[in-house]
C-alpha cells in the first residue's frame, strides 16, 4: 500500500499519531456517549484479535474488521471473500473475544462499514 501520508516528515507524522490517539482516547472516554464510546473500544479490539495465535480466527474476524475499516494486510495472511461479512461462529475464540467482535460488527453494520454481501 502505498503511504498514506507521503507529505509528512518523520516529525511531522509522529505529531500526526500522537493526535490521532489522543482523538481514540476522547473518544473511548467519552462519558456522554457511552454505547459510541463501547462501539470504538470493540472495533478496536476487534481490530487488535484474539490473543492467541489462531490464525483461523483472525481471518474470519479480526482481518475481516481490518478490511472493513480499510486497513490493508501486511502479511501473508489471505482473507477469503466468504470468510468475511458474515457472523462469525463464536465456539471459535473466547467467549470475551466472541462478543467483543459481534459488538464491532453490530458497530460497524451502523457505521455503514460492514456489507452483509461477500463481494470484497
Amino acid at each position: 500500500m502505498p503511504n498514506q501520508f507521503p507529505y509528512l516528515n518523520k516529525e511531522e507524522k509522529e505529531i500526526h499519531i500522537k493526535k490521532v490517539l489522543a482523538d481514540c482516547a476522547a473518544i473511548i472516554n467519552d462519558s456522554g456517549s457511552n454505547t459510541l464510546s463501547e462501539s470504538f473500544r470493540d472495533i478496536i479490539a476487534g481490530i487488535r484479535g484474539p490473543d492467541d495465535d489462531n490464525y483461523h480466527v483472525k481471518s474470519v474476524t479480526t482481518a475481516c474488521i481490518r478490511s472493513a475499516i480499510g486497513i490493508t494486510p501486511r502479511s501473508g495472511l489471505v482473507v477469503m471473500p466468504l470468510d468475511c461479512y458474515k457472523e462469525p461462529d463464536p465456539s471459535l475464540t473466547t467467549l470475551h473475544f466472541s462478543d467483543h467482535i459481534n459488538r464491532a460488527i453490530k458497530a460497524l453494520k451502523l457505521l455503514g462499514l460492514w456489507r452483509t454481501d461477500a463481494h470484497l
